[in-house]
């Protein structure tokens, strides 16, 4: 970013230490006039994005890329003509199959 070689920073808040750390990356984006995006994780992207006046679009795959989020999350946002509105529920408004956590959990 200070060499001025970002245009648009996307940047995992699950790879990078939660949304406490992305905040404070979305900040340091912003001071130097660099656009944000999300990397996959449509559910929790939509939230951090919107919270920032530089954001662009979370990323968001087709099933057949990432069946998780399209099974995992029951009541996920409608996605039309590259849109998605915001959940306007309570944390990150995503109430989660159970079942479909259950068959693909790993016990270590």
């Amino acid at each position: 970013m200070e060499a001025g070689v970002i245009d648009v920073c996307n940047f995992d808040a699950s790879w990078s230490g939660g949304s406490t750390n992305w905040l404070r990356m979305a900040a340091l984006a912003h001071v130097y006039g660099v656009q944000l995006a999300h990397h996959e994780g449509p559910h929790v992207a939509a939230h951090l994005l919107a919270s920032q006046p530089n954001s662009t679009y979370p990323e968001v795959f087709h099933p057949d890329r990432d069946p998780v989020w399209w099974n995992v999350v029951l009541n996920r946002p409608d996605v039309r003509d590259g849109e998605m509105c915001v959940p306007s529920g309570p944390g990150f408004d995503s109430d989660l199959d159970w079942d479909f956590v259950r068959h693909h959990r790993v016990d270590g």
